[in-house]
């Protein structure tokens, strides 16, 4: 339910690096979405898919899970990429 709603408010284009399974191959839909504070934080909390939930292509996400400790933000991989941050990813 929170997938589906955080897709339907920011679309199936990745927000790291704009990648649109769609545009690029006419194959909708190869999109994940990542919790911009980790679960494995612990405690309980209820997800709200608009300021909780982001989509990225499954690439974007392999690089955020891929730090020795923790996770990177969506804003460190974008300047990986020599992309500008943007203030809604944090």
């Amino acid at each position: 339910m929170a997938r589906k709603e955080c897709l339907e408010l920011k679309g199936t284009a990745c927000l790291i690096c704009g990648f649109d399974s769609e545009k690029t191959y006419g194959v909708p839909g190869i999109v994940e979405v990542h919790h911009l504070h980790p679960l494995a934080d612990g405690g309980e909390r209820v997800t709200d898919p608009a300021k909780d939930l982001i989509p990225v292509c499954p690439n974007c996400h392999r690089i955020i899970h891929s730090k020795d400790v923790g996770t990177y933000t969506p804003n460190e991989v974008r300047r990986m990429m020599s992309l500008p941050e943007l203030p809604e990813l944090e």
